[in-house]
This record gives C-alpha cells, structure tokens and sequence, in this order.
C-alpha cells in the first residue's frame, strides 16, 4: 500500500475541515485506493489553534521549514487564504518539491 503525507496551511473553517475528512476517510481511501493518507503536520500561527481541534500537538508547527524540509511530506494543501503569507510559502513548498 502505497504511503502518501500531507501537510495542512492553516487550520481554520477550511483546513479544519479538510483535516477531518481526510482523518474521518482514511479507512475507506486505503480500501478502495489503496492509499494510506497521513496529515503529517499543520501550520498554523500558534499550536493553540490546532490543539483547540483536538489534534495532537505533535501534528502542530508554526515554522514554514518543519514543512518544506520533511522529505516525508509530498503534498501540501494550502488553506490559509488571501495572498500573503499565502503565496510565499506555497512558492517554498514547490520549490522543495512539495505538491501543492
């Protein structure tokens, strides 16, 4: 079975959202795809706001490298909205190789 991580930008209505889909679907993603999707870490300004969700601290980062410098992460899914920091760190996470 094939391993994919993700990274999450930014936790609110959207990424909160998004986490709990793929967290809430795993099981059927790997049955029927034969994927087994992990969300590695989430970016957020504090790790309060990630914890708040429920989500283990350890999941939680507010540097940008912790990301871009995980060659476990493939995938990063931004959901931070409005352009700025927005477009700078998807520019870094491609430039790392990153899917965005």
């Amino acid at each position: 079975m094939k391993q994919v991580k993700i990274a999450i930008m930014g936790i609110g209505t959207v990424g909160g959202g998004t986490y709990e889909i793929l967290t809430g679907n795993r099981e059927f993603i790997k049955n029927t795809r034969g994927l087994d999707i992990e969300v590695k870490k989430i970016l957020d300004r504090s790790v309060e706001n990630v914890t708040a969700r429920g989500i283990d601290a350890k999941k939680a980062c507010t540097d940008l490298s912790e990301i871009v410098n995980d060659p476990e992460i493939s995938i990063v899914v931004e959901t931070m909205g409005g352009v700025e920091p927005a477009r700078t760190f998807i520019l870094r996470a491609l430039a790392a190789g990153k899917s965005v």
